[in-house]
């Protein structure tokens, strides 16, 4: 049995006994044993059903047979790769401008959090959630939805979920496990048509929070980040991404940096901070940002970001998406750094 395969064979013990809910693995046939389950999709549906309510209202892309799916980091790269060649409605195309909201809400607990997003949801294209939860009142914000499951107590199912106004060509999700606390952090990756044919990839992290040293933050990262490296279109990148250090912060834009991004600025920079490090960001490549602003919320633990852009329709130098391995690195690890020790807070 080779290490890949018992690294798997665990992965699905995991699954079976302490109900993770996923897990990253190294082959595609073992990742189809580790879909999520999905009891508050089916309920939804049901209770769709008993009002006679459209089905497709309640089920995410994929479930409709909008969307392919894929719970890989691997076999996402080779999806998104057949996508290139593959022709979609044009009722799939994103127009020229485009605006975004990205939100950590802390598993939806303040009450007055349902009109602050309705009121954001309003004039966004596109909502990049963090601690969502898996449920109608959110999955009814845009017509479109993928959800990447993340933590979950009892019936409560929160994660990653991207919603937008139009469907998705291609949606992955896969996981990492806290080291500590044995948390899944989710990610979620979203592809989009846009009408000149290229591709838009939207990536929507919860990063891990509690761990000793950068190496499990930094796994988490690079997995996302070989995806980008594979795509030669615009890319989003967003969530809470728990830079809460400055080796953190460090590690992030160099990673992020290697494959051409840059990091969105903000004229009054409300993002919620940790040690005086900003929790949130949002980083794009191969797109002109009009505006953003980080409006305080107190419906949530984070203040949301808000984006809008335009693509620019300029090819993405070849030399932006270069080997996660000629990475310049941090310096190594130092478990007796306060900072990078461990986090006392779940962000």
């Amino acid at each position: 049995m080779t290490l890949g395969n018992l690294a798997n064979l665990t992965c699905i013990s995991l699954f079976s006994l302490i109900g993770l809910t996923s897990c990253t693995v190294t082959d595609s046939n073992t990742a189809a044993l580790l879909e999520p389950p999905v009891p508050a999709i089916n309920s939804l549906e049901m209770a769709a059903a008993s009002s006679n309510t459209p089905l497709t209202r309640f089920i995410s892309d994929e479930r409709a047979g909008l969307t392919d799916l894929e719970v890989t980091p691997d076999s996402c790269i080779a999806r998104l790769e057949q996508s290139q060649h593959q022709s979609y409605p044009d009722h799939y195309a994103l127009p020229d401008e485009v605006s975004l909201v990205s939100w950590n809400i802390y598993k939806a607990q303040h009450q007055n959090l349902a009109s602050d997003l309705a009121h954001l949801n309003s004039s966004t294209d596109i909502l990049l959630l963090q601690e969502a939860l898996l449920n109608e009142d959110l999955v009814n914000l845009k017509p479109f939805w993928r959800f990447a499951p993340g933590y979950k107590s009892g019936e409560l199912q929160s994660g990653v979920l991207t919603l937008s106004r139009w469907p998705a060509t291609v949606h992955c999700h896969f996981a990492h496990v806290e080291p500590w606390l044995r948390t899944p952090k989710a990610t979620n990756v979203v592809e989009y048509l846009m009408h000149d044919g290229q591709r838009l990839l939207a990536i929507n992290l919860h990063a891990i929070n509690f761990s000793f040293g950068l190496e499990d933050y930094r796994k988490q990262l690079d997995d996302a980040i070989a995806i980008i490296e594979h795509h030669k279109g615009p890319v989003v990148f967003a969530g809470d991404l728990n830079s809460w250090s400055l080796r953190r912060g460090k590690l992030l834009d160099e990673r992020l940096k290697s494959v051409g991004l840059e990091a969105a600025t903000f004229n009054q920079d409300n993002r919620t901070r940790f040690w005086g490090q900003p929790l949130d960001s949002v980083w794009v490549r191969g797109i002109n940002i009009n505006s953003t602003e980080v409006p305080v919320s107190s419906s949530s633990d984070h203040n949301p970001i808000l984006v809008s852009f335009n693509m620019n329709h300029s090819p993405v130098p070849e030399d932006s998406a270069r080997s996660v391995n000629t990475i310049a690195s941090v310096q190594p690890d130092n478990a007796n750094s306060q900072e990078d020790s461990f986090n006392v807070i779940e962000n």
